[in-house]
Order: structure tokens, then sequence, then C-alpha cells
């Protein structure tokens, strides 16, 4: 039996390739375009060159649409759940902030509290102990029935009453930052982010200088104010590049 040979066109990367080698030996070729002749036939592997691009996005997009299409399609199909999802658990997520914000000012409250309390019992600590050296010394001195023995035993409770006090006013401040425990691993908690907001753009510009980042900023910035006001703003210039391409 005869095989039939079945001539497939080469795809066309490999037309292109043909393309480029024969523009980049035209090239070496001319270094300079001299004449008129030779600038047509330049213009002429300019226009193949543009055609062959075309040709060449245009079988690549053949190729890609499809999977493209069926992409967005598996990715639509997602977002319809993902949407109503993110959406309700936002709303969770702000009654749990609600909920945080006030149980958080709650605790803050009473550590508070217990600070003073602290405090206060650091104080009354402190002025049982001047009591007991003024009553040691009082016995050093001859003086009968100083109370050296209550000083000490008033001292000494007033001393444990800190201790306690200071240990409840850190478990307290400890405890203020509000975690909400789940069944799932890590506790649910407040993150902090930070958002750059410019309060001055010129102070700011003054310390960081002017990059390429912020000038293409500026640059985009200035081409919607072109849109709407018909002229370049003033630090802007608008330049015209008329070239072949």
């Amino acid at each position: 039996m005869q095989e039939q040979l079945t001539n497939n066109p080469p795809d066309q990367t490999v037309i292109t390739q043909g393309v480029i080698a024969e523009l980049r030996a035209w090239l070496e070729a001319n270094p300079v375009i001299v004449d008129l002749a030779g600038a047509k036939h330049g213009a002429e592997l300019h226009k193949r060159a543009k055609i062959a691009f075309d040709e060449l996005e245009a079988e690549r997009d053949g190729k890609v649409r499809p999977l493209n299409t069926q992409v967005k399609a598996i990715n639509d199909a997602y977002t319809q759940v993902k949407s109503p999802l993110n959406r309700v658990r936002d709303e969770l997520a702000a009654r749990l902030e609600a909920y945080r914000r006030a149980e958080e000012a709650r605790r803050q409250e009473e550590a508070l509290a217990a600070m003073l309390k602290a405090e206060e019992a650091r104080k009354a600590a402190l002025e049982a102990e001047q009591r007991e050296r003024a009553a040691i010394e009082e016995a050093n001195a001859g003086v009968v029935n100083a109370g050296v023995v209550d000083a000490q035993a008033d001292a000494d409770a007033a001393f444990e009453q800190f201790q306690q006090a200071d240990r409840a006013a850190k478990i307290a401040e400890k405890d203020s930052t509000v975690r909400i425990g789940t069944d799932f691993g890590r506790a649910v908690s407040a993150r902090t982010t930070y958002t750059f907001v410019v309060e001055d753009a010129f102070a700011a510009l003054k310390v960081m200088g002017v990059s390429e980042k912020v000038k293409d900023a500026i640059a985009s910035a200035a081409k919607a104010w072109f849109v709407v006001k018909g002229q370049p703003p003033l630090g802007v210039r608008r330049i015209a590049d008329r070239a072949i391409r």
C-alpha cells in the first residue's frame, strides 16, 4: 500500500524565522541607506516584517483564544461563588471587629483600673515600709512598745498585696488584646496594616527626589489632565515623536 503523504504547512513561527533571517542579511549588507532605491527596498522589507508580525500574532491568538475562553469560563464559575462568599465574610468580619473594639475597650478600662490599684498598693507598701523603719529606729533608741512587730507584719502584708495587685495588672494588660479562639487552629485577631497617605507631596519630593516611577506617575496623571483641559499641566511638556515604526 502506498503511503499517503500529508503536506502540513509550516506554522507561522517557522515562516517568521525566515523573514528575520532575510532582514538580518539585508541590514548587514546595508548598514546605511544611501538612496531612494535602498529606502524603497527597506520599506518593502519593513512592510513584510509587519505582515509577518500580524500573521504571527493572528496564529498565536487563534491557538490561545480557545484556551483563554476556557480559562475565563473556569474563572467566571469560581468568581460567581467567591464574590458572595467574600461579601458575607466581610460582613461577618465587620461584626467581629465591632465586637473586638468594644471588648478591647472594656478590657483596657479594666487594665487601667488594675494599674491604678497596683499603684495605690505600691504606695501603701512604701508607707508601711517607712512606718516599719520608724518603729525599728524608735526601738533602737530605747522607746518602749515601739510596735516593731506590728509594723513589720503590716509592711509584709502591704507588700504582698502590692505583689498580687501588680500581677493582676500585668495579666489584665496582657489580656487587653482580644483574640477570639476557634476550633480551626489559630485564633481570630486583629492584624495591623499600614497605608501611606500623601499629606504634602512637595515636602515628600524634596526629601525623596523625583524618581523615574514618580515621573511615570506624573506623566500618567498629565495625560488624563490633557484629555480634560486640552493642554498639559504646568511643568509637563507634550512632545510629538514622528517616526517610521
